[in-house]
């Protein structure tokens, strides 16, 4: 809980709850404090936060003078708030933006300030650890110290044209009527867990003589010689995870550059990319599914994370009807799954460093971490298959599909062009790994 997400109604829910504060914590925030009059002290200092809070509401919007009616040229706006941030929040101006109320894929930073005010709070709360599948979030019991700093922040913003938000496309997709999807029924499936990460597909990307009917070929072809190979040995999965994302888009919208702005050269303008690649989604659950129940696991790229998360979505409202056909959408870095004795991690390990990601793990599944003897963290971003076992945990890089670029070239980048699947034994861990390779 961080004191800037709450608000008036939490201010008229703390006023209006006399006598002993410690019911008021379970029932709002899920908090068990075992002392009366430590209740009070933490209820009377959220109390003050948040009537200052409404007084500072006076100076939140400031719009630079112009002849525009209160907006400078282009729609150039200035927004200042008072704004409760931890001290690496103050350093990131996105989540600046957004506490004030400005979604990033809408304004266009032009500058930007953070003053340190004189009023902080510090209370000793659990920490959320993650959020499990249906986005409900999982603490720890050990409390952490919290500082809420007051920052006087300033922004300059100035509107994107014609932008695309996540939530314009969830809008739409709440509005939109899916076929009926027809149900499968399974029988004599075996206790083991088929993983389908494939990862770092990027369709649409330029090189040699890629292009999207050829890349759609491609990754039919990997897919049907997965399944043939499983066919062949009659293996049938007690069920399949198919990991979504994961770079699987080479660009993020119409401006055709990855999620942080970086250009990139496409074999197609990136409507046509994404609407093959969504039907190319469709496609591969729809061979799937009539094997085993399917778990689509959304994990965010560094190139198409609002594409991959809008074509997650549509994957969750295509099968929401259907009860084996289960869409992770949540907009969540890292991802943990258990299966019978086996733990296993899936981010795209761009950003949590090779000393991070050695017990994040443990810190946001502990439960999971307690319950099973063998575990995975199975991650993409750097186009080759590599292992390395540390602290009980075995790092797996997935191998890649896409074809090697001018940069990859140069930097003497030559990995194996293959993706894998795992099989996952209940009782024994990793059983057996299928590879397809791509031959050219």
């Amino acid at each position: 809980m961080k004191l800037d997400t709450l608000d008036a109604a939490t201010l008229k829910e703390i006023d209006s709850t006399p006598g002993d504060k410690r019911g008021l914590f379970l029932r709002c925030f899920g908090l068990k404090i075992a002392s009366k009059d430590n209740a009070r002290k933490k209820a009377s200092a959220i109390a003050a936060y948040l009537r200052f809070k409404e007084r500072a509401k006076t100076e939140e919007i400031v719009p630079s003078p112009s002849e525009n009616g209160g907006e400078g040229l282009g729609g150039i706006r200035t927004a200042k708030r008072v704004v409760a941030l931890t001290e690496d929040e103050a350093l990131d101006p996105e989540t600046i933006m957004r506490r004030m109320g400005y979604d990033p894929d809408e304004w266009e930073l032009v500058r930007w300030k953070a003053v340190l005010n004189d009023w902080d709070v510090t209370m000793k709360l659990r920490r959320v650890l993650g959020y499990d599948h249906n986005g409900r979030p999982y603490y720890i019991d050990e409390p952490e110290t919290h500082t809420n700093y007051q920052y006087k922040c300033e922004l300059t913003l100035k509107p994107i044209p014609n932008a695309v938000t996540e939530k314009m496309i969830l809008d739409i997709l709440t509005t939109v009527e899916f076929p009926t999807v027809e149900p499968y029924k399974y029988k004599n499936t075996q206790q083991f867990l088929l993983e389908l990460p494939i990862v770092d597909f990027h369709l649409g990307k330029r090189a040699g003589n890629m292009c999207l009917e050829i890349e759609v070929e491609l990754y039919k072809a990997v897919i049907m010689d997965i399944l043939g190979q499983l066919s062949t040995f009659k293996l049938i999965p007690e069920v399949i995870h198919y990991i979504l994302g994961q770079d699987f888009f080479h660009v993020d919208g119409k401006n055709e550059d990855t999620s942080a702005g970086t250009p990139m050269k496409t074999t197609a303008p990136w409507t046509d990319i994404y609407d093959v690649g969504t039907e190319l989604l469709l496609w591969t659950v729809e061979q799937l599914r009539p094997i085993s129940p399917v778990e689509l696991i959304y994990v965010p790229g560094n190139h198409d994370s609002t594409s991959s998360f809008s074509a997650a979505n549509m994957l969750k409202h295509v099968y929401t009807k259907e009860p084996n056909v289960i869409v992770d959408a949540i907009d969540y870095p890292r991802k943990y799954r258990q299966y019978g004795i086996t733990m296993l991690g899936h981010s795209h390990g761009r950003d949590e460093g090779k000393q991070r990601i050695k017990t994040i793990m443990q810190e946001e599944a502990p439960e999971m971490w307690g319950a099973t003897s063998v575990r995975e963290f199975h991650m993409g971003d750097l186009h080759h298959e590599e292992a390395r076992e540390e602290g009980g945990i075995t790092f797996r890089r997935m191998s890649a599909l896409t074809m090697l670029d001018g940069w990859h070239v140069n930097k003497a980048y030559t990995a194996r062009r293959k993706a894998q699947a795992i099989l996952w034994d209940k009782q024994r861990g990793k059983w057996l790994t299928i590879d397809s390779n791509v031959t050219v």
